[in-house]
């Protein structure tokens, strides 16, 4: 699938979720974070997971719209939430935003692996790295935003 065009789409506006795959972009990008007002978080949950499911299958190949989400930071403790209501929906990737780096993402994954056993979610073909004892280099390996200071970790 190219990868040219990212398009971020608040995620509690059921009229843009609506608009968004007619769009043409390659990679719709469902934002949960920014984009959300703090009392609208639970809703945008709910609409994110129910479009993923909608949309599991659209398009197939080259011509297959990549399905990401980003979440709530990590030190705003709302990304557990963010990851119990889309996981489901089998995202093509997670966007860790505001990351400090390798750190954040060994965080992620770490506190990620044993709660996604915990919570007995099926596999997905979601996108979330698991780094090894020895972490990876101090920079950016795969950023989804080549903008400095590695913000947008691809995980």
């Amino acid at each position: 699938m190219p990868q040219r065009s990212w398009l971020f789409v608040p995620g509690d506006s059921e009229k843009k979720l609506g608009k968004a795959l007619a769009t043409g972009a390659d990679v719709l990008i469902l934002d949960l974070e920014d984009s959300v007002a703090a009392e609208n978080k639970a809703a945008a949950r709910e609409m994110v997971g129910s479009w993923l499911s909608a949309h599991r299958d659209h398009g197939t190949g080259s011509q297959r719209t990549g399905r990401w989400v980003r979440i709530n930071t990590l030190d705003s403790r709302l990304w557990r939430d963010d990851l119990l209501a889309v996981l489901p929906g089998a995202p093509d990737g997670i966007m860790l935003p505001k990351s400090a780096g390798p750190e954040s993402v060994q965080q992620l994954s770490a506190e990620s692996t044993s709660w996604k056993a915990a919570v007995a979610l099926l596999p997905t073909r979601s996108r979330l790295s698991r780094w090894s004892a020895k972490p990876p280099e101090p920079r950016c390996r795969s950023p989804a935003m080549r903008s400095p200071p590695c913000r947008g970790w691809r995980v």
